[in-house]
């Protein structure tokens, strides 16, 4: 009997899964891990009486409340995610449509994003992405953003390395787009991200940026009480206004509110 022929290497690799995570995967289970004691607290109320069982009622609701509601509202948005893989900035057609740009992805974290924006792009171009690369989310590191971009056959059209928000490695006058998605409102010093966008962004180049948006219902099913740590429209507008930025549109996506803006 004949030996079966070893599958050669590049096949092995190509059939391998990417690993684009879960969003706040280790945050989720925390939350749902605490809201469960809640739940808990519920059920022990009913086999207590008089202060003790009202207490335990009282106390398991607002846990509940607090916690286990923006626990399965990350584990839905999750869900969700995977499904359908989709991020609206990656299909934008004021992107994909543009001659061969250079576009950098800002907390690039798995690829998701900048992947997904290196497969749509109808013209050439090169995705440019750059993460901190905290661990705190799922698979969330420079060697597997690169093997994501290598499974997903878009390695020849995308840059990753490590970089920050606030000291941008790379030249004056880089890029045509730059986007930044659920990340500029986790760094405190926003105005230095804003003026390092200025420096490598192109005179006539324009910034995506894309926030959960605080008035959304959406954004309350999905948080809860958490959505109130969210910025308003409001916010995020007068931010840009005032670090050199015109924003030239805001278009609501469910939860999210992505704006374009230009130098």
């Amino acid at each position: 009997m004949k030996n079966k022929m070893e599958e050669p290497k590049m096949i092995k690799d190509f059939k391998e899964k990417v690993e684009y995570g879960w969003y706040l995967k280790k945050v989720m289970l925390v939350l749902i891990l605490i809201g469960s004691g809640g739940i808990g607290m519920i059920i022990l109320s009913n086999f207590s009486g008089g202060f003790l069982g009202l207490i335990l009622l009282s106390s398991g609701l607002g846990i509940a409340l607090i916690f286990l509601w923006p626990g399965i509202g990350i584990l839905a948005m999750n869900l969700i995610t995977d499904k359908n893989m989709a991020h609206p900035t990656m299909k934008l057609p004021e992107i994909i449509n543009l001659e061969a740009p250079k576009i950098l992805d800002i907390g690039c974290g798995t690829g998701r994003v900048a992947i997904g924006m290196a497969k749509n792009l109808k013209n050439g171009g090169h995705i440019h992405g750059i993460d901190i690369f905290d661990r705190l989310l799922s698979h969330n590191a420079l060697e597997t953003v690169k093997k994501n971009a290598t499974l997903e056959n878009v390695e020849e059209k995308t840059i990753f390395q490590h970089g920050s928000a606030t000291d941008i490695p790379y030249e004056e006058n880089f890029f045509d787009v730059v986007n930044i998605s659920y990340v500029l409102h986790e760094i405190r010093d926003k105005p230095q991200v804003l003026k390092e966008i200025i420096r490598v962004l192109k005179p006539e180049g324009v910034l995506y940026l894309t926030e959960l948006q605080r008035s959304s219902v959406s954004t309350l099913l999905l948080m809860g009480l958490f959505s109130m740590t969210c910025k308003g429209k409001k916010f995020w507008n007068e931010l840009l206004d005032t670090n050199g930025f015109n924003t030239i549109s805001q278009v609501d996506k469910g939860p999210l509110v992505i704006f374009s803006a230009i130098p």
